[in-house]
C-alpha cells in the first residue's frame, strides 16, 4: 500500500468530521464486524471486494470516508492511480530462498536476544492494548500470547519465524507483479552493488 502511495500518489481525501468517525465507531460496537462489513457490500461492494470481511480498520475508514463525504472510497483510489511526475527505477534485492530464511530466523533469535519480550511488557504497561493496531504486528502479536500464557517463548518464536518467513514470501509474489521492478541478486553485495550503479547509470543516461 506505502508503495503504491509513493508511486502513484497519495489519496486526497477531505478531513473527516469527529462526529461521523464516532458515529461509525459506534456502529461497530453496538453491531459487530459482519455488522458494518454488510453496510460497506451495500454502500461500496468494490472496495469490499478487496478486504477481508474482518478487517476492521478498513472497514471503519471506508465507511467514514462514504459517510463523510458522501463519495465511495473505491472512487477516491481511483483517482490515485494517475501516477506522480517523478523519475523512479524500482530495484528489488533477491536472494536464494533457504539463505533467505535462515536469515529472517536468525534475526527473530537476534531480537529475542536484544529485548523483545521486555519491550512488549513495557508497551503493555503504558496502557497499550493487544487490540490496538500496532500491537497486531509480527513479533508483537505473538509474545503477547506468550505473556498472556496461551502459548510457550519457543512456540512464540517459531510463530514469530514462521509469519515473518510468509510475509517476505508475499513481498516477493507482490513484486514479480510489478513488471518495470529490475530484479538484483545480492548473494555478494559487493557485487550487487556493483551491478545497481550500472543499472541506475544506464537509466538516467536515457533521461
Amino acid at each position: 500500500m506505502y508503495f503504491k502511495s509513493l508511486i502513484n500518489g497519495m489519496v486526497d481525501i477531505p478531513p473527516i468530521r469527529p462526529e461521523v468517525r464516532e458515529s461509525v465507531l459506534q456502529l461497530f460496537q453496538e453491531n459487530g464486524q459482519e455488522y458494518i462489513f454488510d453496510i460497506l457490500k451495500n454502500v461500496d461492494a468494490q472496495y469490499s471486494e478487496r478486504i477481508h470481511k474482518n478487517d476492521k480498520q478498513r472497514t471503519i475508514r471506508a465507511l467514514e470516508v462514504y459517510y463523510g463525504t458522501g463519495k465511495k472510497y473505491s472512487d477516491y483510489l481511483s483517482l490515485s492511480n494517475n501516477k506522480n511526475s517523478i523519475n523512479y527505477v524500482i530495484i528489488v534485492l533477491n536472494i536464494e530462498r533457504k539463505i533467505l530464511y535462515d536469515r529472517i530466523n536468525q534475526r527473530v533469535l537476534n531480537m529475542i536476544d536484544n529485548g523483545l519480550v521486555e519491550e512488549v511488557k513495557k508497551v503493555l504497561s503504558l496502557g497499550y492494548k493487544k487490540t490496538d493496531p500496532g500491537m497486531k504486528g509480527i513479533g508483537y502479536k505473538e509474545i503477547i500470547e506468550y505473556l498472556e500464557g496461551s502459548r510457550s517463548l519457543d512456540d512464540a518464536i517459531s510463530e514469530i519465524c514462521k509469519n515473518s518467513r510468509r510475509y517476505a514470501k508475499r513481498q516477493l509474489t507482490w513484486f514479480r507483479s510489478v513488471s518495470e521492478a529490475l530484479w538484483v541478486d545480492n548473494l555478494d553485495q559487493s557485487k550487487a552493488v556493483r551491478q545497481i550503479k550500472e543499472l541506475l547509470s544506464g537509466y538516467f543516461r536515457e533521461k
